[in-house]
């Protein structure tokens, strides 16, 4: 036994740690890449999450707006088809006569 391996036991396994560490950058890398990805995902969707919370706030803002103006126009056709109705109906009866 030489004196370096007398002193220093753990020599002969450096070239093992080394592969090992080499290893553990890789899975460390690798996961580093994973999280980047989950990050810019998470992101995305935070972002997305934000313009359905400023959509569904216009939506309350604007929803009864539009209800009202709908039932206004449903009730002008409704008024015009009943006056035409009316008008025609009486044009018959003049014309019955």
């Amino acid at each position: 036994m030489s004196t370096t391996q007398a002193m220093n036991p753990g020599v002969a396994h450096i070239p093992a740690l080394r592969t090992d560490l080499e290893r553990v950058r890789t899975i460390l890398d690798r996961t580093d890449a994973v999280l980047g990805v989950a990050d810019d995902a998470l992101g995305k969707a935070e972002h997305a999450s934000q313009l359905l919370h400023e959509s569904a706030r216009e939506a309350r803002k604007w929803g009864p707006v539009l209800v009202v103006v709908a039932g206004v126009a449903i009730i002008g056709v409704a008024g015009v088809l009943v006056w035409r109705n009316q008008r025609n109906r009486q044009r018959s009866k003049q014309v019955d006569r």
